[in-house]
């Protein structure tokens, strides 16, 4: 449990001792916000150590990835940015993931090379996603493969039309999710613009590309229900990839990387 003590976070003088006077400020601006938090806002299940220990972690990622930033590019970044960044922040603590995002974009903020990324609207955007979203969302792209994912749309079917019985089926296995909750994160990505569900086109180079919709635990639980209801099931090939705006957000708040040039 917390006691009634604010955090004491010192930023470790060997991470800016070599660093630009803008990367030192804002590395000392974190410290004093991060140090200074009301501990009756911090979630109780969080101790004080833990707590300094991952602010500590938090101020050493922005420190390191801005670092990597040419001098001539550094520029002070907006509070209309850093401010609900660390906002945010500070209530993921315990959560590595979520808690790079923000370090990242916050590093960023300060590259010219960044300037007119909707940085706002990632915060956002960090904000509606669950640890396990992130982690889903880290492991379906890399930097250099944005690749397409087969989807399955299941129906029940009558002559007279259909209703969609699951959207999103995929064939994706991550960690203990199961289908249903997979499938609930591809829309929420898709709600959020990451990525694009294509519903008019399909993976035609693999022909086995759609074998998992009829082996799937889910379209078992659908034929059961269709039987009792007189429907019959169908499915369609779709497919989702990720999007411009998805890959913008990606580069910016999931990879530690720089851009190589200003323009």
């Amino acid at each position: 449990m917390l006691d009634n003590n604010e955090l004491n976070i010192n930023l470790p003088d060997n991470l800016i001792n070599n660093s630009n006077t803008a990367i030192k400020q804002l590395s000392r601006t974190a410290s004093i916000i991060l140090g200074s938090i009301n501990t009756l806002l911090i979630p109780m299940e969080i101790t004080s150590a833990l707590a300094e220990h991952k602010a500590k972690e938090f101020i050493e990622k922005i420190t390191k990835t801005a670092s990597k930033i040419p001098p001539e590019r550094l520029t002070n970044p907006p509070i209309s940015i850093i401010g609900p960044a660390f906002e945010g922040a500070k209530y993921s603590f315990t959560e590595d993931d979520l808690r790079d995002m923000y370090a990242n974009l916050i590093a960023k903020s300060l590259d010219k090379a960044e300037e007119g990324k909707q940085f706002l609207s990632f915060i956002n955007i960090i904000q509606q996603l669950s640890p396990a979203e992130a982690r889903l969302f880290k492991a379906l792209f890399t930097e250099n493969s944005f690749m397409s994912y087969p989807i399955a749309t299941i129906k029940f079917t009558k002559e007279t039309g259909y209703i969609v019985a699951m959207d999103c089926l995929s064939s994706y296995q991550f960690e203990e999710l199961t289908e249903k909750q997979i499938a609930n994160m591809l829309l929420n990505f898709s709600r959020l613009g990451l990525i694009e569900i294509d519903k008019t086109t399909s993976i035609s180079a693999d022909l086995n590309a759609y074998s998992f919709v009829e082996k799937s635990e889910s379209m078992k639980e659908i034929k059961k229900q269709a039987a009792i209801s007189g429907y019959d099931v169908s499915f369609d090939k779709i497919l989702f990839r990720m999007s411009l705006f998805g890959k913008s957000f990606f580069l910016t708040c999931i990879t530690d990387e720089i851009a190589q040039s200003l323009f």
